[in-house]
C-alpha cells in the first residue's frame, strides 16, 4: 500500500486478513471499509484470484491512525503473509525475494508470476518450519 495518511483513521478501523483455500495467509491490511478495500484488490491484485472468502477474518480495532498502522505492522510480521510487500521481515535463507508487483502489466502473466513465486515461497517457508500446520482447525 503507498503511503498512508494516518489522520484520516480517527475510528475503529478493520485489521483484516485473506487466507488461501489451504488456510494459508496471504495478506494482511488495514481499512475502515474491509469491504470496500477488498473490491480495489480484486482489481488491482494478481493473488485476489486465491483468496477464499470463506476464511476471512476482520478485526475490528477501537483504534485508528498510527495506532492501528502499528498493530498491522505487528502481525505482518509475526504472520507473514505472502503478499504483503511493506513491514515484512526478512524471509529465511534461500527463499525467493517477494516479486515487484508494481512492475508488472499484464493481468494473466501477474497472476502466473505470483502462482510460480508463492508455490516456491510456500515450499520454502514449510521447509523452513515457519508455516504450522492448521489441521487441528481443519485447514490443510
Amino acid at each position: 500500500m503507498a503511503a498512508r495518511n494516518a489522520a484520516f483513521w480517527n475510528g475503529p478501523t478493520g485489521l483484516y486478513r485473506l487466507y488461501d483455500g489451504n488456510g494459508l495467509l496471504l495478506y494482511v491490511g488495514l481499512s475502515t471499509a474491509p469491504e470496500r478495500r477488498f473490491r480495489e484488490h480484486r482489481k488491482a491484485t494478481p493473488w485476489w484470484r486465491d483468496v477464499d472468502r470463506s476464511r476471512t477474518t476482520v478485526e475490528w480495532l477501537q483504534c485508528g491512525g498510527n495506532d492501528a498502522i502499528a498493530v498491522e505492522r505487528e502481525v505482518i510480521r509475526a504472520e507473514l503473509p505472502a503478499a504483503n510487500i511493506e513491514w515484512v521481515a526478512p524471509l529465511p535463507d534461500g527463499c525467493p525475494e517477494r516479486l515487484p508487483l508494481e512492475t508488472w502489466f499484464d493481468r494473466e502473466a501477474q497472476y502466473l508470476a505470483w502462482r510460480r513465486w508463492f508455490v516456491v515461497w510456500r515450499d520454502c517457508r514449510l521447509q523452513a518450519g515457519e508455516l504450522v500446520a492448521r489441521e487441528s482447525a481443519g485447514v490443510r
